[in-house]
């Protein structure tokens, strides 16, 4: 947009004041401090237990045990919750000292505003048109599908032994439930830990010296999609035994502890293409990234409650062939009604009984890369059915 002022830094520090665009009298205290997105004037985050708060340099800290299973006042739960997500959410900025002065800007676009394309609308995950991500909306916890961002997700999968420290210190409670899938009885369900934005969105593996997400670099994701062995979701996730794909295994299936695991012959038969990349059937598209829509994409990794019909486009509901489950957006067959039976759907949690969930059945979902449908065409596995409860 242009050269970085001192009206740009004010937006997010309390060292400057807004009203006379000059230093206030918390600059060089020894201390970073943030303001407040959604309060009103100068005022500085709290802790999530609505205490003063303190920001001081913090360990990102991959390590093991290193994430809870609930929302603590460490400092990187406090900066996600009170400040990234204060901003990132339906209203946005709506404190007007967190602003420039320079740009037009709004409580949407706090930096000023600049056309982001037709893509970037609420239908798509931003703020109306041209606005932030509406994260806080992904994130929420009501949602089918979801990171387990600010709060934990009470789920039966994935097992602690389907992910990487510090993700899998979950406890063994839904580990020792060893039923096969389709069953009458429900899986154990227990809290997973809860997550915070420097997990996906800050690299290295120390002690952070500066936040790249919130100043800037050249590569804001701690990894790659859109490939083979996603480097960005294989940093938290076990995908087969090598921790790679594809899966070489002759069920091809992402194995014990998943919900995508076989209970009998052919349950999970589908070809190999199917499982080389994460987004084949865990993104809302297979373009590729060049061509990717972000407020969508973000939405793809962070969480959603929306699925995607031919015949009705985006659409949310509680109905069983309604709900996104472990991050799948189903897509109405060619031709077909919707919703149908090709909805990606849990069983035993619902009352669901048995049946052919597909992703991709010989033609079916013949939706071409690239459109607002999931492409499955080429990709196709019959009768995936997850199991345990969702």
């Amino acid at each position: 947009r242009g050269a970085v002022t001192d009206a740009d830094c004010i937006v997010c520090h309390l060292e400057g004041e807004f009203s006379t665009q000059k230093t206030s009298s918390k600059h060089a205290d020894g201390y970073i401090d943030l303001r407040d997105p959604d309060g009103v004037g100068e005022v500085a985050i709290t802790n999530n237990s609505g205490a003063a708060f303190t920001f001081t340099k913090y360990a990102i800290s991959y390590a093991a045990s290193a994430r809870t299973t609930t929302l603590s006042n460490g400092i990187p739960e406090v900066i996600t919750v009170k400040f990234c997500m204060k901003c990132h959410d339906a209203n946005g900025a709506t404190n007007t000292t967190a602003r420039t002065t320079y740009g037009a800007p709004t409580a949407a676009m706090p930096f000023g505003g600049i056309a982001l394309g037709a893509n970037w609308s609420a239908t798509n995950g931003a703020i109306g048109t041209q606005g932030l991500i509406d994260v806080v909306t992904q994130f929420a916890a009501t949602n089918s599908s979801r990171h387990p961002v600010g709060a934990p997700n009470l789920r039966a999968y994935p097992y602690s032994n389907r992910l990487l420290a510090p993700y899998n210190n979950i406890g063994t409670t839904r580990d020792t439930n060893t039923m096969a899938n389709n069953t009458s009885t429900p899986r154990t369900k227990a809290n997973s830990v809860v997550m915070v934005c420097d997990d996906c969105h800050t690299t290295g593996t120390s002690v952070t010296t500066r936040t790249i997400t919130a100043h800037g670099n050249a590569a804001s994701l701690r990894g790659n999609h859109f490939v083979a062995s996603p480097t960005l979701c294989l940093t938290c996730h076990i995908a087969s035994g090598a921790n790679t794909y594809p899966d070489t295994g002759a069920t091809q299936q992402h194995g014990t502890g998943s919900a995508f695991f076989a209970a009998a012959a052919g349950d999970e038969d589908r070809p190999a293409a199917a499982m080389t990349q994460c987004n084949f059937c865990h993104f809302s598209t297979n373009a590729t990234y060049a061509a990717a829509n972000r407020p969508r994409y973000a939405a793809d990794v962070h969480g959603f409650n929306t699925m995607y019909g031919s015949a009705t486009g985006w659409a949310a509901g509680s109905a069983i062939n309604m709900r996104p489950v472990a991050f799948m957006r189903s897509v109405a067959a060619s031709g077909g009604s919707w919703p149908n039976t090709h909805s990606p759907r849990p069983y035993v949690a619902t009352g669901v009984t048995a049946g052919a969930a597909n992703c991709g059945s010989g033609t079916n979902f013949a939706f071409s890369v690239g459109t607002t449908g999931l492409n499955c065409g080429s990709n196709s596995h019959t009768t995936y059915r997850p199991g345990g409860s969702f």
